[in-house]
């Protein structure tokens, strides 16, 4: 009876893992009321989320046991991107090279070795400590957004924008948003997956 009810637990986890959908991301969703907890909270979402402060698209490789989730998973989030603008700034990266790695990630992601169904990539947020460089970063992944979207129609490809729903102006320190837009935050992005993707929040 033990190793039934052991193997049915099992069961029930992997089913769950493997719906489960995947957030890259740095310090914007990684506080204990960042928008990924929120989710976790208030809807029920099984998210796996590879969140560190500080990180950076162009500085980060995905580890061996990425997709510790099964491998083919229904949607994946990249919301990584203002830390490139700060490289920009510091002459370690450029936006071209940020571009470049944005590509390569999602099409890595999507079908060639990682298999997810769908991607979504949250845009570079503009804020009030936003530089040059930052708008730079900014403008390559809203261009890809574009390109991907519109001009060649993938579908499997969404893109979000924070600031469509007033992202700049609801930061705690000029950067990070505050506790009470972070649920906006989660609301929102609750409401673009269940019309993009609703299989992952199944």
């Amino acid at each position: 009876m033990i190793k039934i009810l052991l193997a049915g637990a099992a069961l029930v986890l992997s089913a769950q893992s493997s719906l489960a959908f995947y957030v890259l991301g740095d310090s914007i969703s990684a506080t204990r009321h960042s928008w990924p907890q929120i989710m976790r909270e208030q809807y029920g979402s099984w998210i796996r989320a590879d969140v560190q402060s500080m990180r950076a698209l162009v500085s980060y490789e995905e580890s061996g046991d990425f997709l510790g989730i099964d491998g083919h998973g229904p949607l994946a989030i990249m919301a990584l991107g203002f830390n490139d603008g700060s490289y920009v700034g510091v002459d370690l990266t450029t936006p071209e090279e940020y571009a470049k790695k944005l590509r390569e990630t999602v099409a890595r992601w999507h079908k060639a070795e990682w298999g997810f169904n769908k991607v979504i990539i949250v845009v570079p947020p503009d804020t009030p400590v936003s530089e040059q460089y930052h708008d730079d970063v900014r403008f390559q992944a809203r261009l890809y957004c574009a390109l991907m979207m519109v001009y060649w129609n993938q579908k499997w490809l969404h893109c979000v924008d924070w600031n469509d729903i007033g992202y700049y102006d609801n930061t705690s320190d000029g950067l990070h948003p505050t506790e009470e837009f972070s649920y906006d935050m989660a609301a929102h992005m609750y409401n673009e997956i269940i019309n993009f993707a609703p299989e992952a929040l199944r």
